[in-house]
């Protein structure tokens, strides 16, 4: 549960530190976004597909609002 809530936190750091951050990591950068927590968190994946990309750390998924 330590690492859900390290990540959790580090998701509302990054969506807090600019308005808007919701709207640009939904519609564009969303792979961005994942490979940002990928070079924090290195032992988890990037998940996509045409639409959106996700991070999977342990047996959660994340995105810029938190669990995806």
């Amino acid at each position: 549960m330590e690492n859900v809530n390290h990540i959790l936190k580090t998701i509302d750091l990054i969506r807090d530190s600019f308005s808007n951050s919701v709207n640009v990591y939904t519609k564009g950068s969303c792979v961005k976004f994942a490979m940002i927590l990928k070079h924090i968190y290195p032992e988890g994946d990037i998940y996509y597909d045409m639409n959106h990309a996700i991070f999977k750390y342990g047996c959660n998924y994340y995105d810029i609002n938190g669990f995806a």
